[in-house]
Formats: structure tokens, sequence, C-alpha cells
């Protein structure tokens, strides 16, 4: 690390342990031709400045509205909204979930969201992906977006290649080791697929547009560059590109996006469920290391999320529900107050944390008995909003 680095670790140390003290105590509370650049809506939108987190209270805006708004320089504190259509849903029913969304992500003091979205394929060898019913519609998607900006927050949009269809060709197939057949159809059917999607984020000015999560097997492709180079004719965005959490550590993604960031699920086989806060912190490092062990600014940790579950430490990116596994609520919120330490102390963008559904209910929320993927209404959501607010505390 660089002194400067060492030195932000000092100053962000005393935050970091009121939001381990908070999580504890469970006091934290769960409730085609060139473009102009696109200036972010969210940063854009008139707000006063809040007083500096460290020296005051934050300044709290109206309810649904964004306490740190996002600007440049600023960090992306970021839930991941998980959106699969219902197709049966009318466009007043989609703008009361969103808005009962953004009430409670900007309650956490988020200022930013990625609404991640399914696209489909036919299976790990298909040369297509498309949009079924299930996919939002460019024009359903503008309802939401704009709901989002209204109240201050920063959208990225992330197309996510659903896998249910490579699941059923068999277990180990996933999304990150698809080899279709025809790789220039492939990427000729994926570009036709995203440019509505890219069309409707210039017209919204959205922050960035996630062009690809996990497509590790196609990573190499050359094909990229013309792909990016489209999507570039049709957006004056920031691009970015989802790494797989193993291979990021590994090498850098040779796509030409403006920002990799990744989906960071990695494994400590060493730690049991009474880990310590710095024993995960310390082994959120180590993983990094792997790559460097300075500074991160032009990343962010684009997915961070961890089953309530015994042994969660060893498999953080899979899980069952509730009747399959063995419940523990601290486990998840000692991986989240972890991983926010860690990427404040490696000054990277931003963090987001996977997932809130569009269609969920907080008020619903079953901290028992919900899905253990599930952080809504568990203390997990109190190390969400004490990572945003310690983060606040230093940044604005």
């Amino acid at each position: 690390m660089t002194s400067s680095t060492s030195s932000g670790r000092l100053r962000r140390a005393a935050a970091v342990a009121a939001v381990a003290a908070l999580v504890v105590s469970g006091t934290a509370g769960c409730s085609t031709g060139a473009r102009a650049p696109v200036a972010d809506a969210a940063a854009t939108t008139p707000a006063s400045t809040p007083s500096h987190a460290a020296d005051h209270a934050p300044v709290r805006r109206r309810p649904g509205t964004v306490t740190f708004p996002w600007s440049s320089g600023k960090p992306q504190l970021g839930v991941q909204i998980y959106w699969k259509n219902a197709p049966g849903d009318s466009d007043s029913a989609v703008r009361l979930q969103a808005q009962r969304m953004i009430t409670y992500v900007t309650s956490l003091d988020a200022n930013s969201i990625a609404l991640s979205f399914p696209v489909y394929t036919a299976g790990p060898y298909a040369n297509s992906v498309y949009a079924s019913s299930y996919t939002p519609t460019p024009a359903r998607m503008d309802l939401v977006i704009r709901l989002a900006q209204a109240a201050g927050l920063r959208v990225t949009l992330r197309p996510l290649l659903d896998e249910t269809s490579l699941v059923a060709a068999g277990p180990a197939y996933w999304r990150g080791n698809i080899e279709p057949s025809d790789r220039s159809a492939w990427f000729a059917s994926y570009a036709r697929m995203l440019a509505p999607y890219l069309v409707l984020a210039q017209q919204d000015r959205v922050g960035s547009f996630d062009l690809g999560s996990e497509f590790t097997s196609l990573q190499g492709d050359q094909r990229w560059d013309a792909l990016v180079s489209g999507a570039r004719s049709l957006y004056s965005g920031q691009l970015t590109y989802s790494d797989n959490w193993d291979v990021y550590v590994q090498q850098r993604v040779g796509i030409p996006v403006d920002m990799v960031g990744v989906d960071a699920y990695p494994p400590m086989d060493d730690l049991g469920d009474n880990a310590t806060i710095p024993q995960l912190v310390a082994g959120w490092n180590s993983w990094l290391d792997k790559w460097t062990s300075r500074p991160l600014p032009d990343s962010l940790l684009n997915e961070v999320g961890a089953p309530a579950e015994k042994g969660a430490y060893q498999h953080p990116g899979s899980w069952g529900d509730y009747n399959s596994s063995t419940l523990d609520l601290a486990v998840q919120a000692n991986w989240f107050t972890a991983a926010c330490q860690v990427a404040q102390d490696r000054d990277m963008a931003g963090v987001y944390f996977w997932r809130y559904t569009l269609q969920q209910n907080p008020a619903d929320a079953d901290p028992l008995h919900d899905r253990t993927d599930s952080w809504v209404g568990r203390p997990a959501a109190g190390a969400v909003r004490s990572c945003f607010d310690s983060w606040a505390a230093w940044a604005y």
C-alpha cells in the first residue's frame, strides 16, 4: 500500500469500527454518428450538498430521496435491483413497485442502483441471445429509470444472461462457460439484443451500461472490440463489464470498456462462522492481493452477497433456502461489513450489494424464513446502511 492509502485506512478505521458495533448491537436498523457525452442525470439533479458526515449528522432530505448524491469522484453506494418482468403487471403496478424500491434503498442511504434484468439463450452451445416476456421492455424500463433519477439515484443498466436453460443442460453449465457453436452469430445476436437498451440509456442519460457479466469463456474473443464500438455509437456514457471473482485476480479483461468491476464472491475456506471482521477483511485483501496490493480506483465491487447461513464463507456465491441450511444472520452481516471496509480501503469506485428484487415488499420480510440469500429485513441490511454512511463520512 502507498502511504496515502495507509493513511486513508487509518482515517476510516473509526467509521468502520462504528459499523461493526452497530451490526453487533443490532441497532443499525433494517428498515450511429458521434454523440455528445452523456451527463449522468442523477449527477445533475439539483440538490444541496450534505454536510460532512464526519462532523455533522447526515442531511436528511425528504423520504424517498438520496442523502449523499453521487457525482464524479464520489463512491457509488449501490444496491443491485434484479428485475424479472412479470408480464401480467400493469405499468401502474410497476410504478408502485419502483417507488417502494426507491423508498427502501434511499432509506439505506444508497445513491446508486443497478437494474439487472434477465436475457435468455437456448443452451450452452446456442448462437443467439434474446429478450423474452420476462425481460423488461425498454418502455417499461424507462418508467423505473425516470422515477429513480427523480429521487437522485445514479442508474446502471445491466443485462444478465439467465442460466435456466444452461443448468437444464447440465449442472456444471453457467454463463461463464458457454461455448456458442458460431461465435460470430452469437456476438451479432447479442449486439442486436443490447441495441434498444443502449438507445434507452442514451435517451435517459443513465450513469453506466454494463455490457456483460461473467462471460469468462468469451472474454478473450476479439469480437468484443466491434461490439463495444457499436455500443459507443448508440450510448456515450460509461461502458462497464463485470468480471467473475476468480479470473478478476488472474488477468485483466481484454474488453475495451471504461471500467471493469467484479462480482465478488471469493471463498475463504480457512475461516469459520465465528471469524471476526478483521479476519474477514484480511481474507478479502488476501484475495485482491493476488492481483495487486495497491488502490483500485478504476474498479468496483459490482456484486457483494452471501447467504445468511453457516458455512457461507466457504461458498458466498451459492445458497439454498432455509429448509436446507442452518440460518446464521451474523455471518451475512459481517461479510457485508468486511467487504465494505476493503472497498473503502482500496479507494474503489463503489460497492453494490446483491440483491433486492423489484417485486418484493420489504414490509413482508421474514428474517427467519426467507431464502438465505435475502438480506432485506435482516442485520445485513443494517450493515449495508452503515457501510454507506461510513463511506460518506470521509467522501462527502
